[in-house]
């Protein structure tokens, strides 16, 4: 009979929530299942929405797990002391109850990094291979069968994995060592790009052939048909609440940098921090209530959009002008800051942390004189002057819209027959033996150059079907965007608007060979371009 010896599950937990506070359900379900002195399920599920913290607490807690099995060693000793005898006389027992008692060992694997099936599960009998063997150059290249072995499918994985834990498991055994459990993590395993149900449900029995091996998989949403396995534990990882986030992000709370009275020595770094614990909670209450809420609900997003109000809301009472405990006169004078959007458009539309780079050059004024001035290009905290026009024109509309706008001029001064050249990625064939096509009637290129005709855009807006604006829209988008009716009442936004504008007095909105004409100029949508950071100028036909 092998001896279990006890984790200490609950100082664990304790020491994780200390850590990553807000989440100390889920750390128990988590440090429950994996405890490496009692049985685990063959696969775990882990689910939640982006930001909601499952990769970073299930690393944790296995970093804690595989680290309290080194700090126990000396326990082990002990009771490996007294119960000598009767581990050598079970020492079949060992394999029947393979991978509890044992120290705990866990692979990682970043399934969004994998292109291909295949590549998923290589990487997977690579990843366990080392972790398990502990691989090295010189093991690689031994010779040893084990190390040249392929993983093309979910049953040659199967196979490769038995080969690893069988050859651990004589190691082990020579070592007079006991044989723990192994712990596979894949995550985002639902943004692999080639993930067939058969894929899915092949690495999900990987932990019914092999005893030792537990499967977690971390995805957004589950689906109950995905795995085709019944009763396996679910672990949900909910949003963050207003308070969660809030006593999450006070951990490590903004300075205030208050200045001293006038013959008073500087604050301490204990009484600033101090201070700021009294402006900091309640600053990021209003930037939740008047911005986050419906717009950056997750941490990261919040919290990005906190740092950057954060210089702007506090410089009165850096410069002497509040007090701290003046919040409420503070949030009068600083209320329109939390009307924009600068602070969130810019994260929607760039999609990542904004950095600033500051390079000083020489330019000439319009009166010729020439003076050095220093540029500072920032993406995360913008100011624009909200009485220029260009302001009112980057933030009046929403994100889909400035880009349905956007297509409609491009359908509008463009021709149907440059689409291909502009917005597919494949080449179109040539016609000929020359690989060129000629003028149309055999003219020559002379003519076709005497005849070349004016300019588009002064000949002002074309009529477009709907149908070619969307495909061009689709094109033209970051990221792809399925087609729903929230895209439809943003054209119905635009129509009232009367920034499009369909043909004909008597036109049916629902007829589909229904055609609409942009009612914008060129100034007007080269600033939408330039606020989606979108190069327009490269998709307009120069004649």
């Amino acid at each position: 009979m092998v001896k279990r010896r006890k984790i200490d599950t609950g100082k664990v937990v304790d020491e994780i929530d200390k850590i990553y506070p807000c989440r100390k359900v889920q750390t128990q379900q988590l440090c429950a299942l994996l405890d490496p002195s009692l049985p685990s399920p063959p696969a775990v599920i882990v689910y939640g929405l982006e930001a909601t913290g499952k990769s970073l607490l299930t690393r944790s807690i296995l970093e804690k797990l595989s680290g309290a099995e080194e700090g126990d060693e000396e326990a082990e000793a002990e009771d490996e002391d007294e119960d000598e005898d009767e581990d050598d006389d079970d020492d079949d027992g060992d394999d029947s109850e393979e991978g509890i008692g044992g120290s705990l060992t866990y692979s990682w694997v970043a399934c969004n990094e994998c292109i291909t099936s295949r590549h998923l599960t290589e990487r997977i009998a690579s990843t366990v291979r080392e972790r398990v063997l502990g691989g090295g150059e010189e093991q690689e290249t031994s010779g040893d069968p084990i190390w040249n072995m392929r993983a093309e499918n979910s049953n040659t994985l199967a196979v490769v994995l038995g080969k690893v834990f069988e050859c651990d498991r004589r190691n082990r055994a020579e070592a007079d060592e006991r044989v723990g459990k192994h712990i596979l993590v894949l995550d985002r395993i639902d943004r692999q790009r080639e993930l067939t149900p058969l894929l899915l449900a092949g690495l999900a029995r990987l932990g019914e052939t092999h005893k030792r091996l537990t499967v977690i998989f971390i995805l957004s949403a589950p689906s109950p048909r995905h795995l085709s396995l019944p009763s396996l534990p679910h672990i949900h990882f909910p949003p963050y609440t207003k308070d969660e986030i809030i006593t999450i992000l006070l951990l490590n709370p903004l300075l205030l940098h208050a200045p001293s009275d006038p013959g008073h020595p500087p604050p301490t770094p204990e009484e600033d921090l101090e201070e700021s614990l009294f402006v900091y909670p309640r600053f990021l209450a209003t930037v939740w209530e008047s911005q986050a809420k419906s717009t950056a609900r997750t941490l990261v997003r919040f919290k990005q959009v906190s740092d950057s109000l954060w210089d702007e809301f506090v410089r009165p009472i850096r410069e002497g002008e509040y007090g701290t405990r003046d919040f409420s006169k503070l949030f009068v004078k600083q209320k329109e800051m939390f009307r924009r959007e600068e602070n969130i458009v810019d994260y929607v539309i760039g999609g990542s942390t904004a950095t600033s780079t500051t390079t000083t050059t020489t330019t000439t004024t319009k009166d010729g004189e020439v003076e050095s001035t220093t540029i500072t290009t920032t993406t995360a905290n913008p100011n624009p002057n909200p009485n220029s026009n260009s302001n009112s024109i980057i933030h009046d509309l929403p994100t889909y819209s400035r880009y349905i706008l956007i297509a409609s001029y491009l359908a509008s001064y463009n021709p149907s027959a440059k689409d291909y050249t502009f917005f597919m990625k494949s080449v179109l064939p040539t016609s000929g033996r020359g690989g060129r096509r000629g003028p149309r009637g055999g003219g020559t290129r002379a003519t076709a150059n005497a005849n070349r005709k004016i300019t588009r855009r002064l000949l002002g807006p074309q009529p477009f079907l709907l149908e070619r604006m969307w495909a061009i829209f689709h094109s033209i988008v970051p990221r792809p965007v399925p087609s729903s009716v929230e895209l439809q009442m943003q054209v119905a936004t635009l129509t009232s608007l009367r920034l499009l504008g369909r043909v004909g007095v008597n036109a049916d909105p629902l007829e589909g060979a229904a055609k609409w004409r942009v009612n914008v100029g060129w100034e007007y949508v080269r600033g939408l371009a330039r606020s989606v950071r979108f190069e327009i100028e490269g998709y307009l036909v120069q004649e």
